[in-house]
């Protein structure tokens, strides 16, 4: 379960991320 919302917590992050880079 743990790593179920980690993972889509890092994605999330991930997505951001590369959007406020851009």
């Amino acid at each position: 379960m743990s790593n179920i919302l980690a993972n889509s917590c890092n994605k999330f992050i991930s997505s951001h991320f590369i959007l406020g880079k851009k």
